[in-house]
C-alpha cells in the first residue's frame, strides 16, 4: 500500500509539473501555418508560444503582470549598471589610455557601452568587470535577458543611459528608439515587419544575401565598417575579428573574409555560440598556419578555450563604434541628399514655369529667399542654376543635373548611367548621346574632379 501510495504521489508531481511547464511556454502549441512554416524559418513556433505567453498572462492580470513586469526590468537593469560603474570606478589603473584618465567613472561606462554591438546591448544583462585589454578596450559578462522581459528591460536601460549622457554632457544621438525597434522584431514579433528579414531567417538564403550584400542581418549592421569604401574582396582584411583562415582563403580564393565568414556562420553559427564551431574554427586556422606543431597545438588548445570563454565573457570593439558613427552619419547625409534633390527638382520646375509665364520672378525670389534662409551656398547654387535653364532653352536636362550635382562622384554616376564607358568614345554612342556628350562640354558640367572620378568607376 505505501509502496502504491508513494508511486500516486510522484506521478501527481509529475502531471502537476508537466502541466505548469506547458501553462508557461507549450510547444506543442501551434496552427498548422506557423507550424509548417517553422520547417522552413527556425524557431519561428517556439518564438510564437514565447509571446502569446506573455499576451495571455496581460490579458488575464493586466494590471499585475504590468507592475511586476516594469518593477522587475527596472530592478534587473539597474543592478547591472551599478556594479559596471562601481567596477570601472574601483579598477582603474595608470595603463587606462590618455584619452580615458580625465573621464568619470559613468563616461567610461557610456563609452564603453558604445563599443557594444545592438544586438548584445539588447539581448544581454552587460557586467563590465573592471579590467580592459590590451587595446584598451573594456571587458565584460554577458548574461541572457529572458525572453518575455527583454522589450522592458531594453527600455528601461536606454532610458538609463539617456540620463546618465544628460548628467555627464554627453550630446551623441539616443539609441533607445533603434534599440526598441530591434528588440520587438526579434524578440516580440514572430515574423519581422520586413520582407528581408523574415527572408533571411532561410538559413540559404540568408547566407546568399549575406556575402551579396555584405550585412549582417542577424545584428542588422555591415560585416565590415570598409563596405562601400573599398572593393569586395578587401573587406575584412583589417579586422582582428575574423579568424586567419578566413584570410588565407580569402586571398586565394580572392573573395572577402568578412562576407566569406558571414556566409559560412548563417549556417553553422559562431564561435561563441557553441564551442564544437570553436574546435572547428581552431583546427582550421591551425591547418592555415606555417607555424611548427608545438606552437599550432597551443594556438588549438587556445582558440578552444578562448571559444568557450567568450559564451560569457568578452570585449568591446572600436568596429561597433564606428558602424554606429556610420550608420547615423549615413542617416544625415541621405536627409541632406534628398531635400538637395528636392530643392533642384523644384527649381527646375520653376524654371519651366517661368518660361512658359506661368509663375513671374517674384514667386521665384520667394522661393530661392527660403533657401538661402537655410542655406546659402545652395541659395545661390539654385539662383545659376534657374538662370542656365532660363537663358538655354533647347538643352538636354540631364545637362543641369550633372553640372548642379553636389559633389564630382555623384555627376561621374550620373555620366556612367548615361554613358557607360564609352563618354570618350562618340562613335560608340548614338546620335542622341553624342549631341548630349557636346552639350555637356559645351556648358561646362564636367570639369577635372568629375572627370577622375568617372575614370576611377569606369576603370572599377
Amino acid at each position: 500500500i505505501d509502496a502504491i501510495q508513494e508511486q500516486s504521489v510522484k506521478d501527481d508531481i509529475y502531471t502537476n509539473a508537466v502541466a505548469s511547464a506547458r501553462s508557461m511556454t507549450d510547444f506543442n502549441q501551434g496552427g498548422t501555418i506557423t507550424k509548417d512554416i517553422d520547417a522552413f524559418i527556425p524557431y519561428l513556433n517556439a518564438s510564437a508560444q514565447g509571446t502569446r505567453v506573455m499576451f495571455d498572462n496581460l490579458r488575464d492580470r493586466p494590471a499585475e503582470t504590468t507592475f511586476r513586469i516594469m518593477q522587475t526590468s527596472a530592478m534587473l537593469s539597474a543592478i547591472p549598471a551599478a556594479a559596471s560603474i562601481a567596477l570601472l570606478a574601483a579598477l582603474r589603473s595608470d595603463d587606462e589610455p590618455e584619452e580615458d584618465k580625465d573621464l568619470t567613472a559613468t563616461e567610461l561606462y557610456l563609452k564603453a557601452v558604445k563599443g557594444i554591438s545592438k544586438y548584445e546591448r539588447s539581448n544581454y544583462m552587460l557586467f563590465f568587470t573592471g579590467g580592459r585589454t590590451e587595446n584598451g578596450e573594456f571587458d565584460y559578462i554577458r548574461v541572457a535577458k529572458t525572453h518575455q522581459l527583454t522589450p522592458f528591460m531594453t527600455l528601461s536601460e536606454s532610458i538609463q543611459r539617456e540620463t546618465m549622457k544628460k548628467m555627464v554632457g554627453d550630446n551623441s544621438e539616443s539609441t533607445l528608439i533603434e534599440d526598441m525597434d530591434f528588440v520587438i522584431n526579434n524578440n516580440i514579433l514572430p515574423l519581422e515587419a520586413s520582407i528581408t528579414g523574415n527572408v533571411a531567417k532561410v538559413p540559404m538564403i540568408k547566407a546568399a544575401m549575406t556575402y551579396s550584400t555584405g550585412y549582417d542581418f542577424f545584428r542588422e549592421q555591415d560585416l565590415s565598417y570598409l563596405r562601400g569604401d573599398v572593393p569586395v574582396v578587401v573587406e575584412g582584411f583589417e579586422s582582428n575579428s575574423i579568424e586567419d583562415f578566413y584570410k588565407e582563403f580569402g586571398e586565394k580564393a580572392n573573395v572577402s573574409p568578412a562576407r566569406f565568414k558571414g556566409a559560412v556562420e548563417s549556417f553553422i553559427t559562431s564561435p561563441s555560440t557553441t564551442p564544437y564551431v570553436g574546435m572547428l574554427y581552431g583546427g582550421l586556422d591551425a591547418m592555415a598556419s606555417d607555424k611548427d606543431g608545438k606552437v599550432i597545438m597551443q594556438k588549438l588548445g587556445n582558440d578552444l578555450l578562448k571559444s568557450t570563454k567568450r559564451r560569457v565573457k568578452k570585449e568591446t570593439s572600436e568596429y561597433n563604434r564606428r558602424i554606429s558613427s556610420n550608420e547615423k552619419m549615413q542617416k544625415k547625409f541621405e536627409k541632406i541628399e534628398i531635400e538637395n534633390i528636392k530643392t533642384k527638382q523644384k527649381f527646375s520646375e520653376l524654371a519651366k514655369k517661368y518660361v512658359a509665364n506661368e509663375v513671374d520672378i517674384n514667386t521665384v525670389a520667394d522661393e530661392l529667399l527660403v533657401v538661402y534662409k537655410d542655406s546659402p551656398f545652395e541659395g545661390g547654387r539654385m539662383v545659376e542654376k534657374f538662370k542656365d535653364v532660363v537663358r538655354n532653352q533647347g538643352v538636354s536636362p540631364y545637362v543641369f543635373e550633372v553640372k548642379y550635382a553636389n559633389k564630382p562622384k555623384q555627376r561621374a554616376l550620373m555620366l556612367v548611367q548615361l554613358f557607360g564607358s564609352d563618354l570618350f568614345e562618340r562613335e560608340n554612342l548614338r546620335t542622341d548621346k553624342q549631341n548630349l556628350q557636346s552639350q555637356m562640354f559645351r556648358y561646362k558640367a564636367i570639369n577635372k574632379e568629375t572627370l577622375v572620378e568617372y575614370n576611377n568607376l569606369i576603370s572599377e
